[in-house]
């Protein structure tokens, strides 16, 4: 793992330590001078009166009983007795099964609570389950101990066989790993397969499609199966001797936040999950700190979803020192979340639900959409901007203040300041307008010296504004290794007002460029979409497909002082849609081999369409391959001061 400085560098103030102090040349403090707005430091400690040890209540480190009720008893007084407290374990495992729903431990209403594991290790016995829920709770911090499955969410082998024409490809496992006819595996809400690095099987393999999905499998032997595939065309990169996973992946997370304030997880060690490692929705300054999820030593996947999903709330989450390897979705996202208007009541009043935007057909009906909220209310209060989307006419269509909201049945009815044109109710995400929540996107986010590697997807999925990300390594992804995108799958906030500095990029972003035909890259190699470091705003069309806008709506974006290494996908920077952009200070490194590797022709170091303001300057290529013509290139902007970069032609190694 790699070594960075920590928040020592923080001092306290009061119980919540405060970024003060910091020199001038601190990341932190240079995005403060710049306008844009973080969030205070993480809570990491706070004085406590009272200590319990779980051993009281029966639950003895390595005794081979199961420990969940004692563990849940000991959580269960420390909340009835109302003053801060610390929950204490010994070192050694504590086995956890799950005896109703899906997770082992839950925190609800908890306030000033510490759950310190003292290096323990927990133990879920059953791969469909997770470890830890908190609910409606402040300043509660999980800490120090690690999690692993007795029963693997995942397995793994060799592919011993292929046929393309078929459509199967045969797999051999590795007997001390579960086997296919285990009921998590046929029972997984997502059935995928994944191709790994021979010389490196944490890894995935290089010029291979991201995920396999598959329709349906049959044992042949006592360890081997031939998996039928529901797309032929990702088989022909795929070779006999290859490392190959498969998940059981089922929704939700191992650890998860929700409508919490001031939670922190810190000191933990993640060896195996069936869906997200950790999750937060509708927090407020949630925490990530040293948190490493990656595999034990022989295995070759952590996670069968994402490494840290994280949206709604009104402060973003720091990030700081976290290690991420081998998931099978992507490494960190920090998004919004949009809402639908399902009853216009005036001009000025309407009703809104959270907005499932999933892309199927027929879309979900408002009565759906009413009883999904009865519980679940969007989150918005007074004083809240909002931006209403119009699909049909491809424009922001407007930016009402929120003046007073009520709660209802089944949403929350909303009165603005403004009349919004051509309100539109419905749940049609292609002709319905969309609202999103400025106040509750999570912004104010800091992201440092974390490491993201080898994971599908992206290694950082940003839908959020204000917002600083320093000195952190990201290292092969499967498309951008920071994509700040409002639309991908799903519609969401405009990012904005950026520091993205310090950063080193690596092998990023694109393995399936090479040769995988059904790659989202094959539909139009010319679109302004993909770069190891990506920003546009764009409208979704189905689930894969977008159409690019001429919104300039993505403001004060700073690229600064990074390095890009060995990139797959052209170009390394691609904003589009910006406004106030400067990309300064950054080199871009390229050997020979991954040159002719460019899906777009000659490799590309800088590209910018359709932007307004916008300084290249002091910029660094190095390599064979680049030069300033083809190396930085811009189209439809204007006001482009684009001076001072060079090319060093000595050798990338």
């Amino acid at each position: 793992m790699m070594k960075f400085p920590m928040i020592s560098r923080l001092c306290i103030s009061g119980c919540l330590l405060v970024p003060t102090g910091l020199s001038a040349g601190d990341g932190y403090s240079q995005a403060v001078q710049r306008g844009i707005r973080l969030r205070e430091a993480p809570l990491l400690d706070f004085p406590i009166r009272k200590s319990i040890h779980v051993k009281t209540y029966g639950a003895i480190a390595g005794d081979n009983n199961t420990d969940t009720r004692a563990i849940q008893q000991a959580i269960d007084d420390a909340l009835a007795g109302g003053v801060p407290t610390v929950i204490e374990f010994d070192p050694g495992i504590y086995r956890l099964d799950v005896s109703e729903g899906r997770t082992a431990l839950n925190i609800d209403k908890a306030a000033n609570l510490i759950l310190d594991g003292k290096g323990c290790e927990f133990l879920i016995l059953d791969p469909t389950k997770q470890f830890m829920a908190i609910r409606r709770s402040e300043r509660v911090i999980v800490r120090n101990f690690s999690i692993d499955f007795e029963v693997l969410p995942h397995t793994q082998g060799w592919v011993t066989a292929v046929d393309q024409e078929a459509g199967t490809l045969t797999v051999r496992l590795d007997p001390a790993y579960p086997d296919l006819d285990q009921p998590h595996f046929r029972q997984a809400a997502y059935k995928w397969g994944f191709i790994k690095d021979k010389n490196d099987p944490v890894a995935f393999k290089e010029g291979t499609e991201f995920r396999i999905y598959l329709t349906e499998w049959l044992r042949l032997e006592a360890d081997s199966y031939r998996l039928k595939v529901q797309n032929k065309s990702p088989l022909k990169t795929v070779e006999v001797g290859d490392p190959y996973v498969q998940i059981s992946r089922v929704d939700g997370a191992l650890l998860s936040a929700s409508r919490s304030q001031d939670i922190t997880f810190a000191d933990l060690r993640v060896y195996a999950s069936p869906n997200a490692v950790l999750a937060t929705d509708y927090c407020i300054r949630p925490n990530f700190i040293r948190v490493k999820a990656a595999p034990r030593k022989g295995r070759w996947l952590t996670s069968g979803a994402d490494g840290c999903f994280n949206f709604g709330g009104r402060e973003g989450p720091w990030v700081e020192g976290c290690y991420f390897e081998a998931l099978a979705d992507d490494n960190l996202i920090i998004k919004g979340y949009p809402a639908y208007c399902i009853n216009v009541v005036d001009p000025y009043t309407f009703d809104l639900v959270h907005a499932e935007v999933r892309f199927d057909r027929p879309q979900a009906d408002i009565e759906a959409y009413r009883r999904q909220d009865k519980d679940n209310k969007w989150m918005v209060q007074p004083g809240d901007t909002l931006t209403v989307m119009d699909p049909v006419e491809r424009a922001i269509a407007s930016r009402p203040v929120v003046l007073e909201v009520n709660d209802l049945t089944y949403g929350v009815r909303v009165h603005v300041d403004r009349k919004i044109p051509g309100l539109r109710a419905g749940t049609d995400y292609e002709r319905a307008s969309t609202f999103f929540n400025d106040d509750a996107c999570l912004a104010g986010f800091v992201v440092r010296y974390n490491v993201f590697k080898s994971a599908v997807r992206f290694g950082f999925l940003l839908k959020s504004h204000d917002g600083l990300v320093e000195n952190n390594l990201f290292e092969r992804h499967s498309d951008q290794s920071i994509c700040a995108l409002n639309t991908y799958q799903e519609y969401n906030n405009i990012p904005s007002n950026l520091l993205i500095r310090g950063n080193t990029f690596q092998l990023a972003s694109g393995w399936p460029v090479r040769t995988a035909t059904t790659a989202q890259h094959k539909l139009n190699p010319d679109r302004n979409i993909f770069g190891v470091v990506q920003a546009s705003v764009n409208w979704p069309v189905g689930q894969w497909d977008i159409e690019e806008t001429g919104l300039r709506e993505i403001r004060n974006l700073f690229i600064e002082d990074n390095r890009f290494v060995n990139w797959w996908q052209n170009p390394a920077v691609a904003v589009n849609n910006g406004l106030h952009v400067r990309i300064t200070g950054n080199t871009f490194e390229l050997d020979e081999t991954h040159a002719a590797t460019a899906l777009t022709g000659a490799p590309i170091a800088v590209k910018v369409v359709n932007s307004t303001d916008v300084l290249i300057e002091n910029n660094t290529l190095r390599g064979p391959a680049l030069n300033l013509i083809d190396g930085i290139r811009v189209s439809g902007s204007g006001n482009v001061i684009n001076r001072n970069n060079k090319v060093d032609k000595l050798s990338v190694r």
